[in-house]
């Protein structure tokens, strides 16, 4: 099995070396979806933070506010 891994990491250098921009245009059209799925969830990640971070602003002003109010009584 190591030897099969090997030699295809053998052939995929000297692949590499011989037709470059073939090699990268193949190894990016790869990755691109993952890239893609990256950005999206980076994405949507950013959006629930920021709701969370909303949602606890004004969770923590509504408790200011009832603080203040008990303190006038």
């Amino acid at each position: 099995m190591f030897e099969l891994v090997s030699e295809w990491m053998v052939w995929l250098s000297v692949w590499s070396v011989q037709s470059p921009g073939q090699f990268l245009y193949t190894v990016l059209l790869i990755l691109s979806p993952f890239f893609a799925i990256s950005a999206y969830l980076s994405w949507k990640l950013s959006k629930h933070i920021e709701t969370k971070n909303r949602k606890n602003k004004l969770k923590n002003k509504r408790i200011d506010n009832i603080k203040q109010r008990k303190k006038q009584k």
